[in-house]
C-alpha cells in the first residue's frame, strides 16, 4: 500500500538532507522484476547477494538488471525507495510460496519490465546513487 503524496515527499526531503551515516559505505543498487513486481535492494557485494536471493526463494522468472555502483549504498536505497514509492501504483506485501515468506520491498507498475527499467526505474537509481 503506498503512502500519501505528501507524506512521502516530505520524508524524501527529510533524508535528502540528512547527514550521511558513518556505518554507511560503498556498494550496489540491485533491482530485479518478477511479473511486474519490482525489488530494489543494496549489497555490498552483488553476485553473492544474487546467489542468496537465488537461493533462498528460487525463482525461475525472477529477471536481474545490472547493478549500480554507489558511494552511499543505504543512503541510496533509502532514497530510492521513496522515489520509487511515488512513482510505482502499489507497494504489494505478497506472501511468497516458493519461499513461504512475506516479501515487503516491492513495487508495482503496469508498463511492461522493459519500458518502467528504461523510464522509470533506472533513472531513479541513478539519480538516488548520485543525490
Amino acid at each position: 500500500m503506498r503512502r500519501s503524496l505528501p507524506k512521502l515527499q516530505r520524508l524524501f526531503n527529510k533524508r535528502q538532507t540528512r547527514k550521511i551515516s558513518d556505518a554507511d559505505g560503498a556498494g550496489y543498487l540491485y533491482a530485479y522484476v518478477n511479473n511486474k513486481e519490482w525489488k530494489i535492494g543494496t549489497t555490498n557485494d552483488f553476485f553473492r547477494r544474487q546467489k542468496q536471493w537465488d537461493k533462498s526463494c528460487p525463482d525461475i522468472s525472477r529477471l536481474w538488471l545490472p547493478p549500480i555502483k554507489v558511494a552511499n549504498r543505504r543512503r541510496a536505497e533509502s532514497l530510492a525507495h521513496l522515489m520509487l514509492e511515488i512513482a510505482c501504483i502499489n507497494r504489494p506485501r505478497t506472501y511468497c510460496h516458493l519461499c513461504r515468506r512475506k516479501h515487503v520491498e516491492k513495487f508495482l507498475f503496469t508498463q511492461s519490465w522493459t519500458v518502467a527499467w528504461i523510464t522509470i526505474i533506472e533513472p531513479i537509481l541513478l539519480t538516488a546513487a548520485t543525490a
